[in-house]
């Protein structure tokens, strides 16, 4: 949702101002929660493991959608890739408008930053025609970040205490800013690819290892995201520190995952459709998320079980068509 320019110094853009709506974003998520204090509000959803098949919310709870402004997100069959279904996102390019899927670990996260050995999903880009977007300060359309542009996924961070402490963030321009590959399914592993981290509140992590506020990208200063790896937040190892290449002070080694969404929108400036489906998030080779999206089956009976159905069916009838019988006889004797 930001956007980098040359050496990913951001200039003002979509990117830039998608800031403060990312924040609007974040407060509106917790707040659709309702005002549970953290643990109460973990404690309500199960533990996963193993590869699972996730079914549509509200029927299958243990994920659900976050939208806005006709964003959209919800399991449908339209695009499905490892059975009947997938994980349908889409924005109308309102600027304001978002769909999230999410889910959460329990009363416990599923494991620390650091621990993360695996993080994956598959995505999918729908072709769709590009709209100049109406505000003054978009140049050409479609820039470069738009091209490149995939759903996003994010992380949900706390203390193991169960304190919120913001998200880590990927997204595909931030590790490889080519244009996607559109109309086909794309497996992502970003185990290793860079997340860019929202410290909570309006507080951006950048690369002189200071915190930045929203508010003050108008005019744009010269800087960057911060950016690393999940484990790489972990242990002070960043991809683009000004600091001789390592940020101590922003280390989130005490950093556990409590939570984790897939997406699209906040201050995106155009129609985005896309899908998501197989997302995989491991702590030491153990799996604590692997979602395959899917539709509850529809069970047709079997030949066999279509007989004695009809043989029963029958038999009714047969029943109904003796009593008749007996009754008009009745009557006849009378």
């Amino acid at each position: 949702m930001f956007r980098g320019g040359s050496g990913m110094a951001l200039a003002q853009s979509w990117r830039v101002r998608a800031m403060t709506n990312f924040l609007k974003h974040l407060i509106l998520r917790r707040a659709a929660l309702g005002a549970l204090p953290l643990a109460c509000l973990l404690s309500l959803a199960p533990q996963a493991s193993a590869q699972t098949k996730v079914y549509p919310f509200p029927g299958d709870p243990s994920w659900s959608p976050s939208t806005a402004d006709g964003g959209f997100a919800a399991i449908t069959g339209a695009n499905p890739r490892y059975g009947n279904g997938s994980l349908a996102l889409g924005t109308s390019g309102s600027l304001f408008d978002w769909g999230f899927y999410q889910t959460l670990s329990g009363q416990s996260p599923w494991g620390s930053l650091g621990d993360i050995s695996h993080l994956s999903f598959e995505w999918y880009r729908t072709s769709l025609p590009y709209t100049q977007p109406s505000e003054p300060y978009f140049g050409a359309w479609p820039d470069a970040p738009w091209l490149a542009q995939t759903p996003v996924l994010r992380l949900l961070l706390g203390t193991q205490s169960g304190l919120l402490a913001g998200e880590l963030i990927w997204e595909k321009w931030y590790s490889d800013a080519a244009a996607t590959t559109s109309d086909t399914w794309v497996a992502e592993d970003v185990t290793r690819q860079n997340f860019w981290y929202h410290a909570g509140a309006s507080m951006y992590s950048v690369s002189d290892c200071s915190l930045l506020e929203a508010t003050q990208v108008t005019p744009p200063p010269a800087w960057e995201l911060l950016l690393a790896s999940p484990t790489g937040w972990a242990s002070g190892s960043f991809a683009n520190a000004s600091a001789g290449g390592a940020c101590p002070s922003f280390s989130l080694s005490d950093m556990y995952v409590y939570g984790l969404s897939i997406g699209v929108g906040s201050n995106w400036p155009d129609q985005y459709q896309g899908y998501a489906d197989w997302v995989h998030l491991a702590f030491n080779d153990q799996d604590a998320v692997f979602a395959n999206f899917e539709l509850p089956e529809t069970v047709v009976p079997e030949p066999v079980s279509m007989v004695l159905l009809a043989s029963g069916l029958l038999g009714l009838s047969g029943v109904s068509f003796i009593q008749r019988r007996r009754r008009r006889r009745e009557i006849a004797r009378r």
